[in-house]
């Protein structure tokens, strides 16, 4: 398997196909691991809708703004390289899939919010270990959280699967 830092655009075939489809990429979990806490934080805060205008416009920060993009570590600012093509991908996968089934917004919001929520209580939980027991702690703990993402986009990965169909 080659890592996503050499090539972004592949993935490990066993969560690449899907029922005989290529899968889309939602994220990378490594990129996820090290995102700024604070820059996490302020995509929550873009992604937490209540009514159903607010919920649109956190659809809309998934497909046309820049939280699919630091989630698959494509540069901010930058229109150009493999990471963005992947995250642009992604992004028309979902907005794709939400004209074929209503729900997908929502699951795509949530899914991401969940995402960001665990990066954050990741953070959290290497920060309350004291320094000198960090390095024992942190591979279980990144071990633990990959898993936890893995589980999380599993669903909407197979709802963007399915809507593709």
């Amino acid at each position: 398997v080659i890592s996503a830092m050499t090539n972004p655009l592949q993935q490990p075939i066993s969560s690449s196909y899907q029922h005989g489809s290529p899968a889309i990429k939602l994220y990378d979990d490594e990129i996820l691991l090290d995102m700024d806490v604070e820059k996490a934080q302020g995509f929550l805060v873009l992604l937490r809708g209540g009514e159903e205008e607010a919920q649109r416009l956190a659809f809309l920060a998934l497909t046309d703004g820049n939280i699919v993009d630091a989630c698959l570590g494509a540069p901010p600012m930058k229109r150009e390289g493999a990471r963005y093509y992947l995250a642009r991908e992604t992004k028309n996968a979902l907005a794709a899939a939400s004209d074929s089934s209503e729900s997908i917004p929502k699951l795509a919001t949530e899914t991401y919010q969940r995402a960001l929520q665990l990066i954050v209580d990741h953070d959290a939980k290497i920060n309350r270990v004291v320094i000198c027991c960090r390095c024992f702690v942190r591979g279980r703990l990144r071990r633990k959280t990959k898993m936890a993402l893995k589980h999380n986009f599993a669903m909407l990965q197979e709802a963007v699967l399915a809507s593709s169909t």
